[in-house]
């Protein structure tokens, strides 16, 4: 389980995008934030091993990480 928190979200929209290593969108979700903290699970376990990243955009940022599934 991949589980993504924000603190501070705000009212803005979160998209979120997980892409395998060679870029290739396998992921994409937009989701409405209604409050100060927001959570997101996703299951990973029907993703082959490997490292992916982990993309997720609000109105005037963007974060990017690694994740490996084993």
């Amino acid at each position: 389980m991949l589980n993504i928190e924000i603190s501070d979200a705000g009212s803005q929209g979160i998209e979120i995008e997980i892409l395998d290593i060679t870029g290739t969108l396998i992921y994409q979700k937009q989701l409405s934030s209604s409050g100060a903290h927001f959570t997101e699970k996703i299951d990973l376990s029907g993703y082959a091993k490997g490292i992916y990243l982990v993309k997720v955009r609000q109105a005037d940022a963007v974060y990017i990480g690694k994740v490996v599934v084993r």
